[in-house]
């Protein structure tokens, strides 16, 4: 999984992890993200400071700006790119005001100028990363349709960037959102999916071996995908969840190397609520009848895909009915993934039958089907299982089961509902029958002696935190034993480990959970390894890395004369600002007793400062309060 975060990140200003409202994604929020969802990161850098910038040389000061940013991230990122759309006229640098540039720019960019003022930016980048031994890869920017169906020239802009930087760029990158931005019917969105992706890879391979110098081949990535129709909330759409299966099928066909589909959050309703808006958000936020944070239909749609999708897409055909679609893989571990689409507006029913395969005993598959409210219902199915409360598919899809049925000789039956989706996992007889161990912290995967669980607190010397949960999942194909559960490393004594509910755990999908506490008898940083004995050939024992920090204790009578009845609230708070019940003065300090801030009333502001425990003081009352 890739995470490629808005280019709104002020570097220019050395703003860097700084929260600047409690909306936009900081870059401590996109480095925590990338964290918890274990993905590789893209950044897209400020290049349009090259041409607005009012500096002698405004390219170089803005690629050094971008190489500052590259030593401050020191290596977290892997994938970076110069600019985002800087070929089109809504993108500040499209145009300047050359009575303030003082390089002797043109007011109007072009794609050579992009191209030389990118080569800068990479060997000032690259220069960055070599200085901190770490590998980058960057990406320049390309216009998807330099050409119209008749070979006319549209824009000069690929034969401009292709020559400066063909032997200096790591990659390229387009963007695409496959349909027009007007009423689009069922058909069109469907169909735009299963032919723009070998279309604009086409343009990009092209004109690279066109304008490259030599130079025949770089990767390429699609760093922006979705659809534009509106006029029916197409974009919320179950439809435009098969539109996004389409897509990464026709995607891994012809050999992107990566793709981000745009984006995660925005609105649903302007802010009269009086129009819908242009909306591509895989989460919701707005809508007056689904909650904020809950998935919208093309998530589901794209979350079975990781599910079921394996290590390498093989070849897949279909024969007797063109609306169904197929894509299919396997897993390094022998199982074959595949993924069938009925693209058509009837129901089909599909005879699934493996070449060069050994079958096992049983197929399992998920069958995501729209609602029928409206023609692009938001609603989503999974194997019948309809909409929460105040939500649009069903809240628990990740611990859903899947519909298992017999093979019979070699034949594997699937009813498809007109547009529905089906995830298909196809066992293999040839597997040596083993458990599989997988560990989970909430939704976080912890991995095999690389992971690790960072307590987000402090704890005082001689105080317990709470537990946390940690859940151990099954998903091999015989029966898991957890043995013994046991702290090792550096501090193990400081940490307390419960044993496993259940150490039988049966497949497939068993699970069961042991606690870890953190109770510190010193203060400072601690560090432990968790190790779990169990008969999975292959990782035994599963080990991962726990650290926390131990604060002094505070042996402060917190008695109310002076202030009786004040409260601090909300405690703990996630952007920093705590509320008092009345004026009072007060003063924080950390737990060392260093004194952060002073000050007089009933708001008290710690935005920017570093999450933790602080201690606030308010005439005789001590508190503490925890900033997340």
């Amino acid at each position: 999984t890739s995470l490629r975060p808005p280019s709104t990140f002020e570097f220019g200003a050395q703003l860097y992890g700084a929260k600047q409202d409690g909306q936009s994604m900081s870059l401590d929020d996109y480095y925590d993200m990338l964290t918890k969802t274990n993905s590789t990161g893209i950044i897209c850098v400020n290049y349009a400071y090259a041409r607005y910038g009012t500096s002698a040389d405004p390219v170089l000061t803005a690629a050094k700006y971008a190489a500052d940013w590259v030593r401050y991230d020191n290596g977290r990122t892997k994938y970076w790119e110069i600019g985002n759309e800087n070929y089109g006229s809504w993108e500040t640098g499209y145009d300047i005001d050359q009575s303030l540039n003082k390089d002797g720019q043109p007011k109007r960019i072009t794609g050579g100028l992009y191209g030389k003022h990118a080569a800068v930016f990479i060997s000032e980048m690259k220069k960055a990363a070599r200085a901190i031994n770490k590998d980058i890869k960057i990406g320049v920017v390309l216009f998807h349709n330099q050409y119209d169906d008749t070979g006319n020239l549209l824009s000069q802009w690929n034969d401009g960037v292709i020559p400066e930087i063909a032997d200096k760029a790591d990659y390229l990158v387009l963007h695409n959102y496959y349909t027009a931005q007007t009423d689009e019917g069922i058909n069109t969105i469907l169909n735009s999916a299963l032919t723009i992706p070998e279309k604009i890879m086409k343009v990009g391979l092209d004109d690279l071996k066109t304008f490259g110098n030599g130079v025949t081949t770089l990767p390429i990535a699609l760093t922006e995908w979705n659809i534009k129709a509106e006029g029916r909330k197409q974009l919320v759409s179950y439809i435009n969840g098969v539109h996004a299966v389409l897509n990464l099928g026709e995607l891994i066909e012809n050999k992107w190397g990566l793709a981000n589909r745009w984006d995660f959050l925005n609105g649903f309703l302007s802010r009269d609520g009086s129009k819908f808006l242009e909306n591509k958000g895989l989460f919701a936020h707005g809508e007056p009848d689904v909650d904020r944070y809950t998935p919208r239909a093309p998530f589901y749609y794209m979350y079975y895909f990781q599910k079921i999708f394996g290590d390498k897409m093989v070849a897949s055909t279909v024969t007797g009915n063109a609306d169904v679609k197929s894509y299919a893989s396997t897993f390094s571990s022998g199982q074959s993934g595949v993924v069938l689409i009925n693209t058509g507006g009837n129901s089909q029913t599909v005879d699934l039958k493996m070449n060069n395969f050994t079958l096992g005993t049983k197929y399992h598959y998920y069958i995501l089907t729209g609602g029928t409210d409206v023609e692009f219902s938001r609603n989503v199915f999974v194997n019948g299982n309809g909409p929460a409360p105040r939500s649009v598919g069903p809240l628990n899809y990740d611990a859903l089961q899947a519909y298992s049925t017999n093979i019979v000789g070699s034949s594997m039956k699937i009813n498809l509902p007109k547009y529905g989706v089906a995830y298909v996992l196809v066992e293999n007889s040839a597997l040596t029958t083993a458990p599989e161990i997988n560990i989970n912290q909430g939704a976080t995967n912890i991995l095999n002696t690389s992971g690790k669980y960072n307590f987000v607190s402090s704890v005082a010397v001689g105080k317990t935190s709470a537990p946390i949960t940690f859940t151990i999942k099954n998903t091999g194909t015989a029966t898991l034993n957890v043995g013994a559960i046991t702290m090792a490393g550096t501090n193990p004594l400081q940490f307390v480990v419960t044993q496993v509910l259940d150490p039988t755990i049966a497949n497939p999908s068993g699970a069961s959970t042991f606690t870890l506490q953190f109770k510190p008898t010193s203060t400072g940083a601690k560090t432990a390894i968790v190790s779990i004995v169990n008969n999975d050939p292959n990782v035994s024992p599963f080990t991962f890395t726990v650290n926390a920090i131990a604060s002094i204790a505070t042996n402060i009578e917190e008695e109310q004369t002076g202030s009786e009845n004040l409260v601090i609230f909300p405690n703990p708070s996630n952007d920093g600002i705590f509320e008092l019940s009345k004026v009072a003065n007060w003063k924080v300090t950390s737990l060392l007793g260093e004194e952060l801030k002073t000050g007089s009333g009933n708001n008290i502001n710690l935005t920017g400062y570093p999450k933790g425990v602080y201690l606030i003081k308010i005439n005789d009352k001590i508190e503490r309060v925890v900033l997340e």
